[in-house]
């Protein structure tokens, strides 16, 4: 509800600024046409009735409003990427663990006094405007049905007699149709009174005028105001100043219009009947001395109208040398027609002025990024959906939260559309699109099944219209606070989702809590869209808590979910001292809680300048392993220990740390490495089933290589799609991919290009997948060792130690990569060639952008898509590697949805998929 109160007064401010200077400006105007005729101005005020009535249909960008980079909006709260560098694999080295420190939590609903302190003052002024509407119209129909009521019981049906003359007045005037006219006892002056036409009423003693002039006069100026339709804009007129009671400058616009219609009504019946303009101003002064003996109120459709217009009007008439029109010529009804046709449906959205690129001497060159976003499942417009611009084009699912990327926002008016200027430089530039909604899945998606993948790269120039059509699915809308264990707000929590299923997991989507201690997760597929043995797992994390786990959202109702109240438990704290072997503080050193001798890092922390550490947030009754490395001393420390009911505090004494053999080590890229060996291996604490290359001292700026956080005992394991073994090979490939020159066009970058390389290594508990940043110095260092490593003969030594186990697990997890980006091709050849998939995966080389890529899939990979399309085919297996089905156990298997999972060989034989002979 509460985008919609915003989107209320979004409107309604933007509507009254552009009314008060819409005002002012006929204002002018009129008050230059103040000798002309009152139709003319009549038509210009009825303009801003217009404006005031009619929805905008045409948004125009101006860019006035101060600069800002990129605004992160209060609903959306990511949490904030490592500087260039992003996560995209996260594969533990044993299975996908299962958080110990599981806690229920309690599922209370937000207070209505948390709701009200959410509300802003925009969303407040939505419901002060709501019941403002709701008291004007209550007002104004009590009123109105008041007046009907007593005028049905007060009207009488005129005399035969005064019914001849004015029905013969009517005939002289060509009416066809002629009006009804009532009397009515206790009124002072003639009006009108109805919805549409209306009818006219007379006072009792109408019959006493004995001037039949000022008699002519006074029908003819209500018969005026019948045939102009005045009832009913007089009706448009209130609905008007119910919309927009708060802005002082339509209540004057209505005032002003009822007064230049008098004035209108007065030339209308001058001119129609050809009356003196002294006789007609008589008539108007005699009725208004009747009405001093009403006690009825003056309605606003009376030939004399409140006192203080009569002077006015007066002065008009009998001004020397006026001239009398009986409706306003065909040149201003065309010229008002036109005014009204640009300005009504025009609204002007202020925008932030682009940090383009200068262009054409020094103006900035902007484009207009435009569009609607609807419902994929309704088609209905959605108001308040963020929309974010990326530029140049990007992966949006990797830009969010990062301030590393220009990013441009915007949110869609009460018609779901949109319009955000982005830098252009005079020229097409290539930008990423993504939006946001609650109910609604993110247009990017997330990395286990993408979005809109034709929002990956929009191409927009400055010369042409963008017109986008964003649809979002419909998808769960999770929201909440979460408190810490006194029950305050609790910030920077991370909030991280993800879906299991039989065999792994899936990530949905990786947040932050804000100060006020809220998030949102917008990702999560419908229950109808899920598999059966899929679970959404919501798990919230902080170092100074214990860690909070939903083990399946969809076992909740939609209206817990969007109210979630989450406690985090303090759990217990392990805090000590580190001494080395001669018992002096350790400083500046990593210490780790783990559950197992070699398993799930809990906490880490560094020991500050005394040596001191601090753990908090663990379970209790839980057998863990405190362990630390202090490598640049040669010592490391692992001490066991259980918590029950109560903190502790502990010290951590290391023992040295011997290496019979040291590994021959090398400086590559800032970084002291060496090839793992059995040795390197128990020093380390690594997992006998991988090879590669270990960090031995991470250097003092690795970070400008992009790829994240570095620790001494990381190492590298496979470079691009190909896993490396040694120094040598790693190199190799590196410099491999680096001949790959830079694609042009959008598509999969896979083992990377020039000066953006691939690379995967391993930490405590899990591997990280990260493109690496090469310069050319970087490449040239590079060969230079090649030459240095080809000269010595350990590297063929340490090349011939090769795990089987580790061999198995880097071939699954390169094909599951390839097999996922076969997925994504399928499903953009199917949305191009209505629904249907290709008849052979020859057909996706266009599709697929990396040549190594389709040369191993037409090698690899058997094909089950032929003949079939892509309706009810998400749980359907459609390809799987026959490679590694024929190499071990089982293989990975790629279903319609995209997805790609690993099957053993007893499943597959039940489906039909067997070993090739």
């Amino acid at each position: 509800m509460e985008p919609y109160l915003t989107q209320i007064t979004n409107y309604l401010l933007m509507q009254s600024w552009q009314i008060t200077i819409l005002v002012v400006v006929i204002a002018a105007v009129n008050m230059a046409l103040k000798n002309r005729s009152a139709h003319v101005r009549y038509l210009l005020w009825l303009i801003v009735l217009a404006k005031c009535l009619a929805p905008p249909l045409l948004t125009v960008p101006v860019a006035i409003l101060p600069q800002e980079r990129y605004a992160e909006p209060a609903p959306v709260s990511p949490v904030q990427a490592p500087t260039e560098s992003f996560e995209v694999v996260d594969s533990p080295i044993a299975q996908t663990p299962v958080p110990l420190a599981t806690q229920i939590i309690a599922l209370i609903p937000i207070t209505v006094a948390e709701r009200q302190a959410r509300l802003t003052a925009r969303q407040w002024f939505s419901f002060g405007w709501v019941a403002g509407v709701a008291a004007f119209l209550l007002f104004a129909v009590i009123k109105a049905v008041k007046t009907e009521f007593w005028l049905r019981r007060q009207r009488k049906t005129l005399s035969s007699e005064l019914q001849a003359g004015i029905e013969g007045l009517f005939s002289r005037l060509d009416l066809k149709t002629f009006p009804k006219v009532w009397l009515v006892n206790g009124i002072g002056q003639p009006f009108v009174w109805g919805l549409l036409r209306g009818s006219i009423y007379l006072p009792a003693d109408f019959i006493k005028v004995n001037n039949t002039e000022h008699r002519k006069g006074v029908l003819g100026h209500e018969l005026s105001h019948i045939l102009r339709f005045d009832a009913a804009v007089n009706l448009l007129q209130v609905i008007a100043q119910a919309v927009f009671w708060f802005h002082p400058f339509v209540w004057w616009v209505n005032k002003t219009i009822r007064g230049e219609r008098e004035k209108c009504c007065d030339e209308m019946a001058i001119a129609h009947l050809g009356a003196k303009a002294k006789n007609y101003s008589a008539a108007i002064v005699e009725i208004l001395i009747a009405e001093h003996e009403s006690t009825r109120p003056v309605p606003s459709l009376a030939v004399a109208g409140p006192v203080k217009n009569i002077e006015e009007r007066i002065k008009t008439i009998m001004k020397p040398g006026k001239n009398f029109y009986k409706c306003p010529s065909r040149r201003a009804i065309i010229v008002s027609l036109l005014v009204a046709a640009l300005v009504v449906p025009t609204t002007f959205a202020l925008t932030k002025p682009t940090e383009g690129v200068e262009s054409f001497g020094s103006r900035k060159v902007p484009v207009t990024v435009a569009g609607k976003v609807i419902s994929e499942q309704s088609g209905e417009a959605l108001v308040g959906a963020i929309v974010r611009v990326a530029v140049p084009a990007t992966d949006m699912r990797k830009v969010r939260g990062s301030a590393n990327h220009t990013i441009y926002e915007g949110r869609t008016d009460p018609y779901g559309r949109f319009a955000i200027e982005v830098p252009s430089g005079g020229k097409a530039v290539d930008i990423s699109l993504d939006a946001f909604m609650p109910g609604y899945r993110s247009a990017a998606g997330t990395f286990r099944r993408g979005g809109d993948f034709s929002l990956v790269r929009v191409t927009v120039q400055p010369d042409k219209k963008t017109d986008l059509l964003i649809r979002l699915p419909s998808a769960l809308y999770i929201a909440g606070v979460v408190k810490d264990h006194n029950g305050q707000p609790f910030a920077n929590v991370k909030v991280n989702a993800n879906m299991q299923f039989d065999g792994g997991s899936g990530y949905i989507a990786l947040t932050a809590t804000d100060k006020n201690g809220r998030f949102e997760i917008f990702d999560y597929p419908a229950p109808a869209m899920k598999r059966k043995d899929e679970k959404g797992r919501l798990t919230f994390s902080i170092e100074t808590a214990k860690t909070v786990t939903i083990k399946d959202i969809y076992g909740m109702k939609p209206k817990q979910l969007r109210t979630l109240n989450v406690q985090m438990p303090r759990g217990l704290v392990a805090s000590g001292v580190l001494l080395d072997v001669n018992g002096k503080p350790i400083v500046e050193t990593l210490v780790q809680a783990m559950v197992g001798d070699i398993g799930i890092v809990l906490r880490s922390i560094k020991t500050d300048q005394n040596g001191c550490f601090q753990l908090a947030g663990l379970p209790e009754r839980k057998p863990l392993i405190l362990y630390a490395h202090a490598m640049s001393l040669k010592q490391k420390a692992r001490m066991p220990l259980v918590l029950i009911d109560r903190d502790k505090e502990v010290t951590l004494r290391c023992k040295a740390v011997e290496l019979k053999a040291p590994p021959k080590t090398v400086t590559m890229l800032g970084m002291k490495v060496a090839n793992i060996t059995p040795e390197i291996k128990d020093v380390y604490d690594l997992s006998p089933n991988f090879d590669g290359v270990v960090i031995l001292d991470t250097g003092k700026n690795y970070e400008r290589l992009g790829i994240g956080e570095l620790r001494e005992g990381y190492f590298f394991w496979i470079v691009g799609n190909k896993k490396i073994h040694n120094m040598r090979e790693m190199i190799s490939e590196i410099l491999r991919i680096n001949n790959k020159p830079r694609p042009t066009r959008g598509g999969s970058i896979s083992e990377g290009h020039k000066g953006f390389i691939r690379v995967v290594y391993v930490r405590r508990d899990s591997t990280s997948t990260q493109y690496l940043r090469l310069t050319d110095e970087d490449a040239a260092e590079l060969m230079s060792l090649t030459k240095e490593l080809d000269r010595t003969t350990d590297e063929t030594e340490a090349g011939s130690q090769k795990s089987k186990q580790g061999s198995d697990i880097a071939d699954r997890i390169i094909s599951a990569s390839i097999l996922s980006r076969l997925g994504k091709a399928l499903l953009i050849y199917a949305n191009d060639h209505q629904d249907r998939y290709p008849d052979t995966m020859s057909l996706l080389k266009s599709y697929i952008r990396d040549k190594q890529d389709f040369e191993w899939i037409l090698k690899n990979v058997s094909y089950l898509g032929k003949g079939r399309d892509i309706a009810g085919l998400t749980e359907t297996i459609i390809a799987y590697d026959r490679a590694l089905l024929n190499m071990g156990t089982g293989t990975n298997v790629l279903f319609g949805s995209g997805m790609v999972l690993f099957r053993s060989a007893e499943k597959l034989e039940k489906l039909g998929i067997m070993k090739a002979e």
